[in-house]
């Protein structure tokens, strides 16, 4: 097959098909011919074998345009109400991945766990920003003082510094 038939399958199919079934044609009339068979009294034969040969070209070169032989196979027809029901139902092949991906679970997850992370960062920001600070220093100042179980005193803490209290 030289390179201008190369394009011309690729480019022009329907024209090669027909090159090639007239090709097929005059090699079927010569050897009738070299047989010694008369043409006239087999008239319809040829065209029979052309058109089984055409057709058999027809399907190879539809083949060899389709990615996968499962568009070949026409899909079985069924009822509206369980075409509605399949749309709905995920297939029984890996159904949590295709729901996962059918429905974006990952980005609903990335973005809940975003805006969450982000209003609890709002909310403690304004909590330190909101704090009375001058309770927490009055906190800090203020002094313990500590009882033993007979009412005696035992030592003090304050916010800074303590006196040791053994237990």
């Amino acid at each position: 097959m030289t390179f201008l038939e190369l394009l011309q399958k690729k480019f022009f199919p329907k024209r090669y098909q027909e090159k090639q079934a007239l090709k097929k044609e005059e090699a079927l009339q010569a050897q009738r011919f070299d047989d010694g068979n008369d043409f006239q009294s087999q008239e319809q034969e040829p065209y029979q074998e052309v058109g089984i040969a055409d057709s058999a070209a027809n399907q190879s070169a539809s083949a060899a345009f389709q990615r996968s032989k499962s568009r070949e196979t026409a899909p079985k027809k069924q009822p509206v109400w369980l075409q509605k029901l399949e749309a709905i139902l995920p297939s029984p092949q890996n159904p949590i991945r295709r729901f996962w991906r059918r429905y974006h679970i990952g980005k609903i997850l990335v973005i809940l766990i975003g805006t969450l992370v982000l209003l609890l960062g709002s909310y403690l920001f304004y909590l330190s920003k909101t704090a009375k600070v001058s309770d927490l220093q009055d906190a800090l100042k203020a002094t313990t003082v500590i009882y033993d179980h007979t009412g005696e005193y035992a030592g003090s803490l304050s916010g800074q510094k303590g006196t040791y209290v053994e237990l």
